[in-house]
């Protein structure tokens, strides 16, 4: 599958900017500099060489999610893939405050799988505080490890059926969503 204009740019953007190292260079930082730029469009948590900034200047929230939240299921591909899955389950909710990293996770994606992306979107701005567990597990798999994960294993894992209906669940909410808009 071809990487779609977004994810090439923020993978660009984060890369250049890790190449900066210190603490340019940590999981925190991307993070965070994604999580910025998903909810308040800041880019100066990204290097401006190379125009790296600029080129996650342009994109709306709509996209960053839209790729976090597809980062999420090619995630689980990966797992499934080679054997990383465990056994997760919750009696905890969405609503809980003390949520671990991989219950808010699997709850977002048991979320979207039974409800659908009009319930999931109402939940996550509800609780912003998913979004920064979705842009750590983005950050985390595409770009920190590399030894379980990877932009490459991502990219270019199998994807069954269930990945598949998920994948275009999020990509047709983005799409009615953004013919929805205004022109500018």
């Amino acid at each position: 599958m071809e990487k779609s204009y977004a994810l090439q740019c923020l993978d660009f953007a984060c890369i250049k900017t890790m190449q900066k190292g210190g603490d340019y260079n940590s999981l925190g930082h991307i993070s965070n500099s994604i999580l910025k730029l998903l909810s308040e469009g800041v880019t100066v948590g990204f290097t401006s060489k190379e125009g790296a900034r600029g080129y996650v200047s342009d994109l709306s929230s709509d996209d960053i999610e839209k790729e976090i939240l597809i980062n999420l299921i090619r995630a689980k591909a990966v797992e499934r893939e080679n054997d990383l899955l465990r056994a997760l389950s919750t009696t905890k909710k969405i609503e809980d405050d003390n949520l671990n990293s991989e219950e808010s996770l699997f709850l977002i994606y048991d979320k979207l799988s039974k409800d659908g992306m009009n319930n999931l979107k109402w939940i996550l701005n509800k609780y912003p505080n998913l979004f920064t567990e979705l842009c750590l597990s983005f950050a985390n798999t595409r770009y920190f490890d590399t030894k379980d994960y990877g932009i490459k294993k991502l990219d270019e894992v199998k994807l069954n059926e269930e990945d598949i209906v998920l994948i275009n669940k999020i990509k047709s909410y983005y799409s009615e969503t953004e013919e929805k808009q205004p022109s500018k």
